[in-house]
């Protein structure tokens, strides 16, 4: 078993009271599995996470793992963006939510991602809420809500609803309903309502 500090005589300087139970099974990779890094206002919680650089949150096992210069980052959730090594100002919450993609980009800044793989490959400017939500999308400002919306999603897109925006492609589709724009085309189109738009075929504003 190893202690969660490594320094456990030190543990009323940092606020958190008695931890003489606080203990893990196997074997850690990391040194410390609790870090509390007051020069860079960092917080790391768990094995194998990310670096603490700057302003840094990282709670879970394997918590952005890959960022080693991004700052300002919120991340928690097993082994949730692992990629974004040089991201910034993004707020991940999630098994695997965020860029997770070997080839989504490097770094990614000021996106939301929240549920199982949501955002695995997703951009800079996004908000992403779901299972799965924008999970294979490689775009820039794109707001996808709901079980698999905004799944292969263009760029400045919008998708509300399940499986809205599934497929869409192109950019500046706003999507708003089950299924609505659902594997369709037509860039800057709108489409409202249960199944609007449903394999429609080039529609333009």
């Amino acid at each position: 078993d190893h202690a969660i500090f490594t320094d456990p005589q030190n543990e009323a300087n940092i606020g958190i009271g008695n931890l003489s139970d606080a203990f893990t099974t196997g074997t850690p990779v990391s040194t410390n599995l609790m870090t509390f890094d007051s020069t860079n206002n960092s917080l790391l919680i768990g094995d194998r996470t990310g670096e603490a650089v700057h302003s840094n949150t990282f709670i879970g096992y394997g918590a952005a793992s890959g960022i080693t210069t991004g700052y300002s980052n919120t991340i928690i959730g097993h082994n949730s963006s692992t990629k974004n090594e040089g991201g910034f100002e993004n707020v991940s919450i999630g098994a695997q939510s965020g860029p997770i993609d070997l080839g989504g980009s490097s770094t990614v800044y000021r996106t939301v991602t929240v549920g199982y793989q949501a955002g695995s490959k997703i951009r800079q400017d996004s908000t992403v809420i779901g299972f799965q939500a924008a999970k294979e999308t490689f775009e820039i400002d794109v707001v996808a809500v709901g079980y698999q919306a905004g799944e292969g999603a263009g760029a400045h897109s919008i998708s509300i609803g399940k499986n809205a925006g599934y497929n869409s492609s192109n950019d500046y589709v706003v999507a708003i309903g089950y299924q609505s724009a659902y594997d369709a085309g037509g860039e800057s189109s709108i489409w409202i309502g249960n199944k609007a738009g449903y394999q429609a075929d080039n529609a333009t504003r």
